[in-house]
C-alpha cells in the first residue's frame, strides 16, 4: 500500500482512527494523507487555519514531529464543502488512496439505520475499501473476521484485511440459512455464484481459502495464512456479531453486498450502523479507483 486516506470530522472520538491510521501507514511505509472537510457555511478563513493547527496537533501527540520521522510521510488538507462524502472520494481519486479511514461519528448509532451517514455515502461514492475504527487501537489486527458471501466485495474485504494484518488470525463465516430456505434467491453481485446447498457452501468456501492461499504464498514466501472457516445455519448478521463475542474479534471485513439499485446491504448496513468492533467494508469492484 502506498497511499492511504485519513478523513476526520475532529469528533470527539477521532483519535482513535487517526491513531490507527498512523499505524497502518508506518506498517505500511504509506504515505498518510489527513482531510477535514468543513461543511458549514459560516466558517471563516480564520477557522480553517485553526482547523489545520487542530489536526496537526493530534497528529503530532501519538507520533511526535512528523516531520522528523523520516518513516511517516503525512499530508493535511482542509476543504470547505457541504457535501463531505462528494469531496472524500474526490480527494482519495486525487492522491491515489488505496484504503480510507474514518471513525465513528454519531452518538445516536441506531439512528444511522434510517439515515445515511457519510461513511455509508463514501461507500456508495467510491470503490475503495473503507475503515470504520471503533476501538483505541492497543496493536495490529490481531483477530480477522471475513462474512462471506461468495460475491467478489467480500473477497475484496478479506484481501484487504490480509494485506493491513497478515500475520493475524483469520476467520471465514458463511451463514447458509436464507439459502436452504430460499435456494432460487439470487446474489447481488451478478459475478457471483450462488450455491443452493451446505455442500456447494463449504466448496465455494473451500475454493476461496485455497485462492487466498497461493495469494499469500506469493506476497510472503515461505510463509503461510493462518485462516479457518465455519458455516452455520443462522441470520448472517446475528452469526457474525456472535462470533465476534465469542472470538474476541478485533477487525470485521464484509462486503457491500449491493446491487445497482441499494449499493449496500441489510447485512452490511446493520453492522455500520452498531458496528461490534472496527469494520472494514469493500465494494464488488476496484475499476473505478483512482
Amino acid at each position: 500500500m502506498k497511499c492511504l486516506l485519513l478523513a476526520t470530522d475532529l469528533c470527539a472520538n477521532s483519535d482513535r482512527a487517526m491513531e490507527r491510521a498512523i499505524k497502518i501507514a508506518k506498517e505500511q511505509g504509506a504515505k498518510l494523507c489527513v482531510l477535514h472537510v468543513i461543511s458549514r457555511k459560516n466558517k471563516e478563513p480564520d477557522d480553517l487555519q485553526e482547523c489545520a493547527i487542530e489536526i496537526e496537533g493530534l497528529i503530532k501527540s501519538y507520533v511526535g514531529d512528523y516531520g522528523k520521522d523520516k518513516s511517516l510521510d503525512v499530508a493535511i488538507d482542509i476543504i470547505r464543502s457541504v457535501k463531505p462524502h462528494e469531496i472524500i472520494c474526490e480527494y482519495a481519486a486525487k492522491v491515489k488512496a488505496e484504503l480510507i479511514v474514518m471513525g465513528m461519528h454519531r452518538k445516536v448509532r441506531f439512528m444511522d439505520m434510517f439515515m445515511a451517514t457519510t461513511f455509508s455515502r463514501v461507500l456508495q461514492g467510491c470503490s475503495l475499501p473503507v475503515l470504520m475504527v471503533k476501538e483505541k487501537p492497543v496493536s495490529l489486527y490481531e483477530k480477522v473476521l471475513c462474512g462471506t458471501d461468495f460475491a467478489s466485495g467480500s473477497n475484496r474485504a478479506f484481501e484487504t484485511a490480509v494485506d493491513l494484518a497478515p500475520v493475524a488470525q483469520f476467520q471465514i463465516l458463511h451463514a447458509h440459512e436464507k439459502l436452504l430456505l430460499n435456494p432460487n434467491a439470487q446474489y447481488a453481485d451478478d459475478d457471483s455464484k450462488h450455491p443452493k446447498n451446505k455442500e456447494e457452501c463449504e466448496a465455494g468456501v473451500l475454493e476461496f481459502i485455497d485462492e487466498q492461499k497461493k495469494r499469500y504464498s506469493e506476497m510472503y514466501p515461505g510463509n503461510s495464512i493462518n485462516v479457518s472457516y465455519s458455516l452455520v445455519e443462522s441470520d448472517p448478521y446475528y452469526a457474525l456479531i456472535e462470533k465476534v463475542k465469542e472470538e474476541k474479534i478485533d477487525l470485521i471485513c464484509v462486503g457491500t453486498h449491493g446491487h445497482e439499485t441499494v449499493k449496500i446491504g441489510p447485512v452490511t448496513n446493520s453492522l455500520m450502523a452498531d458496528p461490534p468492533c472496527d469494520i472494514l467494508v469493500a465494494g464488488a469492484s476496484a475499476e473505478n479507483d483512482g
